[in-house]
């Protein structure tokens, strides 16, 4: 036999078949997105019928995430060390240092220097003009940078939204994972003639992810179409993002301490008004 020629026509025959299924997969990959293209125009076409505008194109999603075991963080000597010093007190309620002043609340910390306590809670505050619209975003970054350096925490985190009421500035910031946001962490950083006098922080840990199984997500289009009654007609969607929600049937999520976090689509209005739809898909 001639093996030679056998070899050679077993290789050429190998290579089609490669390019074929390569083909083959580019073409699939190809009817998918025009399809997913198409969906979306649909979707574009509905709302734009009932008068909601949706004024940022939806960026790419991937079709698999994985869920996230996260616990809150808890605070503690370490903490108290880093913003008060070694020679604070405590009247079993809070800790103080000459002005400045630290309470402890489960997985919750808050700080402000006197005269600067806040009359509101920092989280009940409606914070939702972009940073990255601020002519003073560079300066506001710069002054949280320095506060949050002191407290050694880690830059798993981005400055979102501000307000400015008066002479004090409000930053609200988001913990990310992977450029994921993770929506039931919350920190908000009060400044005041180029310095913060006061924050609020409540953070997740990340324990561990679940790397055996990746959730199918819905399509980003199939995402608006479940939340379109929620909408009314002037409404603009100026942000949709992915990201992690904690998730449990059997308590309120402010009851949790750990827990699993699924992903979620965040849907959010021009007036700051986020909408939630839990990402996963149903035949999982």
């Amino acid at each position: 036999m001639d093996w030679p020629r056998i070899k050679t026509i077993l290789i050429v025959v190998l290579l089609l078949t490669n390019l074929l299924l390569g083909a083959m997969i580019v073409n699939e990959r190809q009817t998918f997105q025009r399809e997913n293209d198409e969906r979306m125009a649909n979707i574009r076409e509905l709302y734009k019928q009932k008068g909601i505008e949706l004024a940022e194109q939806p960026r790419r999603f991937p079709e698999k995430v994985m869920s996230l075991s996260v616990e809150y963080d808890t605070y503690g000597e370490e903490e108290l060390q880093w913003l008060l010093g070694g020679a604070y007190e405590y009247d079993g309620v809070q800790y103080t240092n000459q002005d400045e002043v630290v309470l402890l609340s489960g997985t919750t910390i808050e700080y402000y220097k006197n005269p600067h306590q806040p009359s509101d809670d920092l989280f009940s505050l409606k914070i939702t003009d972009k940073l990255a619209d601020s002519p003073d975003k560079k300066v506001i970054e710069n002054t949280c940078d320095t506060f949050l350096e002191k407290l050694k925490l880690p830059k798993n985190y981005v400055y979102e939204h501000y307000l400015t009421e008066g002479q004090y500035t409000y930053v609200c910031v988001k913990q990310l994972y992977d450029d994921y946001f993770l929506d039931d962490s919350s920190m908000v950083l009060m400044l005041y003639d180029g310095e913060v006098v006061a924050f609020k922080r409540k953070w997740l840990n990340i324990l561990g992810t679940n790397n055996t199984e990746k959730y199918d997500i819905i399509s980003v289009d199939r995402a608006l179409y479940m939340m379109m009654p929620n909408f009314k007609s002037g409404d603009i969607i100026s942000e949709i993002a992915i990201g992690y929600k904690l998730n449990d049937s059997s308590l309120l999520v402010s009851e949790l301490v750990s827990g699993e976090a699924l992903p979620y689509y965040r849907i959010t209005l021009d007036t700051g008004e986020a909408y939630y739809v839990q990402a996963v898909s149903e035949t999982q």
